[in-house]
């Protein structure tokens, strides 16, 4: 174990200005909070401009981030692609590996240590999520570097962390594959189940427009369902009085919704709005009749005028059966939506008697607990993940070379 080093960060990385001279010369690439995706893959369409002459050129291994955004963590190593372009109001580095390699800069440049860095050397700009870098400031602060042996071998630790992670995440979207494959064989299988429009199962009641900035998670006298929620956070069932991702109503707000209809057992909210072709995801609302919760941004509140199965309306809603009969209803460009009149008279919910219900709710929901119980490792992985890389790239864990 090496003595760690003090050195300005600007000895370790420095700044490529490399621009493309035609359009679409390279794949153009999205720096988002998860990594550094494919446009077309991640959105599935190109949303940048058209005319892409002057994009900034990025290589393997290089570091990107938007000086707006940094002090949120915007910022991400070029690792699953060779080569893309990006807007040229991001800035492309790359590292000195004398120094720091690449590897490790992957993690050191997301520490919390830099985190704060980044907030410190930023200014408000023109609204409270964007602010400006100076740039300048940043890379002259100095930081603890070991040597690159031991880099190496922190890169090997935190590598092999994220893999464990990883191919947790990726036996969670299996399982999700699995239950919706179920749910669409069931259907195919029986000609005997009833199909009724939609409007003749459900009522449709109104729903609040309270944004983000109007909710919060500690306290309240009201819980709310919102869109972003649904697309995002929850399983096709949410258990309302356990699940600490359902928002409160800021308590200011209280006067403006207490006329609204509060959701119940069995209740449908329908996501209407999404940036794809998820519009439609849906949720059914359960063990939430000693809580006060209401239907919220963006959302169609369905309450079910016959008995069925509880689970059943969630998993069927989410299920290929359903949702393909909204897909020609959307409407709109960057912006996916879809209306309560489309729904409502224009498609229809097939459902088996209620014997059959209950046996296919009772298939989905051991899926439906796989699926929870890899959610719940994956979060102690990565909240062991986080703990343990911020040791390591602070020099408080040392690991032998």
């Amino acid at each position: 174990m090496g003595k760690w080093k003090k050195v300005k960060l600007g000895d370790c990385i420095k700044e490529v200005v490399e621009k493309t001279t035609k359009n679409n010369q390279y794949q153009v690439l999205s720096v988002t909070k998860d990594g550094i995706f494919s446009q077309k893959e991640f959105f599935k369409k190109q949303i940048a401009s058209k005319n892409n002459i002057g994009y900034k050129i990025i290589r393997k291994n290089n570091l990107v981030f938007s000086t707006m955004n940094l002090w949120m963590g915007s910022l991400d190593v070029l690792l699953n692609y060779d080569i893309g372009i990006v807007s040229p109001a991001y800035k492309v580095f790359k590292f000195n590996e004398k120094i720091m390699l690449s590897s490790y800069g992957n993690y050191f440049m997301k520490s919390y240590y830099m985190l704060e860095q980044y907030k410190i050397c930023s200014e408000q700009g023109a609204s409270v999520v964007r602010r400006n870098l100076d740039l300048n400031t940043l890379l002259k602060i100095q930081i603890s570097l070991p040597s690159i042996k031991e880099q190496q071998k922190i890169v090997k630790v935190l590598n092999e962390t994220n893999e464990i992670i990883e191919k947790k995440k990726i036996y969670i979207e299996l399982v999700k594959k699995q239950k919706k494959f179920l749910m669409n064989s069931f259907q195919e299988k029986s000609n005997k189940w009833k199909e009724r429009k939609f409007a003749e199962v459900f009522d449709v009641f109104s729903n609040n427009n309270l944004s983000r900035e109007k909710l919060n998670y500690k306290e309240g006298k009201y819980k709310n369902i919102h869109y972003g929620d649904i697309l995002i956070k929850y399983n096709e069932i949410v258990n309302i009085k356990e699940d600490i991702n359902v928002p409160y109503i800021n308590k200011s707000e209280n006067d403006k919704v207490k006329n609204y209809i509060q959701l119940r057992d069995g209740d449908i909210i329908i996501a209407d709005t999404a940036e794809d072709e998820t519009v439609g995801k849906a949720i059914e609302v359960s063990n939430c009749d000693s809580e006060k919760v209401l239907s919220g941004l963006h959302t169609i509140a369905c309450r079910p005028k016959i008995n069925f199965i509880k689970g059943y309306l969630g998993y069927y809603i989410n299920s290929d059966n359903f949702h393909n009969q909204l897909i020609p209803l959307m409407q709109g460009i960057k912006v996916m939506g879809i209306t309560k009149r489309n729904i409502l008279n224009r498609t229809y919910v097939r459902y088996p008697h209620l014997n059959i219900q209950r046996k296919i709710v009772n298939i989905m929901n051991m899926y439906s607990k796989k699926e929870y119980l890899l959610k719940k490792q994956v979060k102690i992985y990565e909240q062991l993940y986080y703990g343990l890389s911020q040791k390591l790239l602070a020099g408080k864990i040392k690991v032998k070379i």
